[in-house]
């Protein structure tokens, strides 16, 4: 089971110096590409189940089933099956061959902040569009809440929306 939340932020380096006050440790970088494909959508916007093609440059290749989510105020929760790939490029035709449809990509670098089962990620969006955000994963919605509570005005819940930026990038990109 997957919880995590989505957060804006205005001043990175306050909440940088609050992770570090707080005993979060930065761990590091990871450059990533997803590929996201699902049957009958053509947009992220309400899909509920999907599969993700993620490949974390250095470290792996994956894919993930990623089921409907559940959105309590902004934490989304969801259950989410991962299997080790090692050809993206065919991993893609076979998920074609099963009536699935290329719905988006896109291109993050993550810095990963670690406390015990909590990750803290500043995540920067290069593709399809430049978009920067933050996400909190945890062990449990207690948790997560619990942060960014504890973060206060230095975060905002950043809800489903913040993502619509890429599917009006998809939409002009299909009208040319």
């Amino acid at each position: 089971m997957e919880i995590e939340v989505k957060l804006k932020y205005t001043n990175r380096e306050a909440v940088v110096d609050w992770l570090k006050a707080n005993g979060f440790v930065f761990t590091k970088f990871k450059e990533i590409r997803d590929s996201y494909f699902g049957t009958g959508a053509d947009t992220m916007t309400n899909i509920q189940s999907l599969y993700r093609l993620r490949e974390v440059f250095g470290e792996f290749k994956e894919l993930t089933l990623k089921d409907g989510k559940r959105d309590n105020a902004g934490v989304w929760t969801r259950r989410e099956l991962n299997v080790s790939i090692d050809n993206p490029e065919n991993m893609k035709e076979i998920l074609f061959s099963l009536g699935c449809k290329l719905i988006k990509e896109n291109f993050s670098v993550r810095e990963i902040w670690n406390k015990d089962k909590t990750v803290f990620a500043f995540i920067g969006f290069s593709k399809p569009v430049e978009l920067h955000i933050a996400e909190i994963e945890g062990p449990n919605e207690a948790d997560v809440q619990k942060l960014i509570d504890l973060l206060g005005d230095k975060v905002e819940v950043a809800g489903e929306e913040v993502f619509t930026i890429f599917d009006k990038i998809q939409t002009q990109d299909e009208n040319k």
